[in-house]
């Protein structure tokens, strides 16, 4: 059985696992192994996959299955936490979706919110909250405006976090440091990691992130 992780756990080093894909397009399922196996090995703290980097959305329905269970059973013996990103824009999928991981046995979630067609700030939270409330284990909610143009104020972080304890936040906005202490203002015992690969980690560790 997993080990059962706490939102306060997820801290540290947790690397977006990059997507190795043959000459013809098809993943590389070999080389995805290899690259799993060597992370552990690098002492980080756990792994994400269907990360950007990942390049999720070059990925069939079949491949990302596939993936997903080889990826929690390469990591189900190892001190790493397995996170795996919920990517979809249809509210009702990215349940289903949420709940398929948490029955693999990932560790933890991590949730991209929508930003086909421009919903509102309500809309996006309303999605957020939904796939909170579909799973137990902790969600790590990722804010990449520049990524997706979409702005989530730091109170609404806030507002989620009080309503449900196993949300984490993962902040990718550039540079982060300001939103971060605003949303600890708000909810002092917020969990908040930083994205952008690791740019702004030392600063983001000064102000109260954990990773």
């Amino acid at each position: 059985m997993n080990k059962v992780y706490l939102p306060e756990e997820l801290a540290g080093v947790n690397p977006i696992a990059a997507m190795p894909f043959t000459v013809d397009g098809h993943v590389d399922l070999v080389s995805f192994t290899n690259m799993i196996n060597h992370l552990v090995n690098t002492g980080c703290n756990g792994i994400t996959l269907f990360g950007i980097a990942s390049e999720f959305y070059k990925l069939t329905e079949k491949e990302k299955e596939q993936l997903a269970s080889l990826f929690v059973q390469l990591l189900a013996n190892s001190p790493v936490y397995s996170c795996i990103s919920v990517t979809d824009h249809a509210t009702e999928v990215a349940i289903e979706r949420a709940k398929f991981y948490q029955q693999l046995g990932s560790n933890c979630l991590m949730l991209l919110p929508p930003f086909f067609l421009k919903p509102t700030t309500e809309q996006i939270v309303h999605h957020i909250c939904a796939v909170l409330d579909a799973v137990t284990i902790p969600v790590l909610v990722q804010y990449a405006p520049g990524e997706t143009g979409l702005d989530i104020p730091p109170q609404a972080m806030a507002e989620i976090s009080c309503r449900y304890p196993h949300a984490v936040f993962k902040i990718e906005c550039n540079p982060p440091v300001e939103y971060c202490r605003e949303l600890l203002r708000y909810k002092p015992d917020s969990v908040i990691l930083n994205g952008y690969a690791g740019l702004y980690m030392m600063d983001m560790l000064d102000v109260g992130g954990k990773g």
